[in-house]
């Protein structure tokens, strides 16, 4: 009689890890901080596009004068935002007891920098 030997192959796993690039985190950084800089989002290839189109349609003697009621609008805005936060600040400090809870804040911010400083 003939034995049989049964021959077990042993399966070879091998654990597929991604390549870790060392500058992989700091190319994303700068690509946001790049993002960041740019208006909207947009590059100066696209700046150059809307304005060559915004010459186009409005003409070389028009374009002026719509930036400068552009920037015109935009200062009345802000003028108009810091009038709305002045006013919000008079309001609220003409609640009762405001003061003294801001007053409360600052010494227990304090306490907590003394805790800190001791561990």
């Amino acid at each position: 009689m003939k034995t049989r030997t049964k021959t077990r192959m042993k399966a070879k796993t091998r654990t597929i890890r991604p390549r870790s690039r060392p500058d992989t985190f700091f190319f994303a950084q700068q690509q946001k901080a790049r993002q960041e800089d740019t208006m909207f989002g947009l590059g100066t290839p696209e700046l150059v596009v809307i304005l060559a189109i915004a010459f186009l349609i409005f003409g070389g003697k028009k374009l002026p004068e719509i930036g400068s009621g552009l920037g015109k609008a935009i200062t009345s805005f802000k003028k108009g935002i810091s009038d709305v936060e002045e006013s919000g600040k008079e309001v609220v400090d003409g609640i009762p007891g405001v003061k003294e809870a801001g007053e409360v804040k600052d010494t227990v911010d304090q306490v907590k920098n003394l805790g800190k400083g001791i561990k």
